[in-house]
């Protein structure tokens, strides 16, 4: 079900990669999103 979101990239699904990637990465990593 995951696999097919991700096989159109939408506004949703990309607010959903983002926050993951805060997430496992932490706010540190992505300095850009931090300001």
């Amino acid at each position: 079900m995951m696999l097919a979101t991700f096989g159109f990239l939408t506004p949703v699904t990309m607010g959903i990669v983002l926050v993951t990637a805060l997430v496992i990465f932490g706010p540190g990593k992505l300095p850009e999103l931090g300001k």
